[in-house]
């Protein structure tokens, strides 16, 4: 899992894991996890 602190850094970071053919996948958490988040990002890993 990787955080990102602004729009900048992000497209850094997946442009480089597109370089690197890795899939990404965005679990929005408003700053908590739960469950529900949880579930997310196992379903964003199938």
């Amino acid at each position: 899992m990787n955080r990102v602190n602004g729009i900048a850094e992000l497209r850094a970071q997946v442009a480089a894991w597109k370089r690197a053919a890795e899939r990404v996948a965005l679990v929005p958490t408003m700053g908590n996890l739960h469950a529900g988040h949880i579930r997310l990002v196992e379903e964003a890993r199938r």
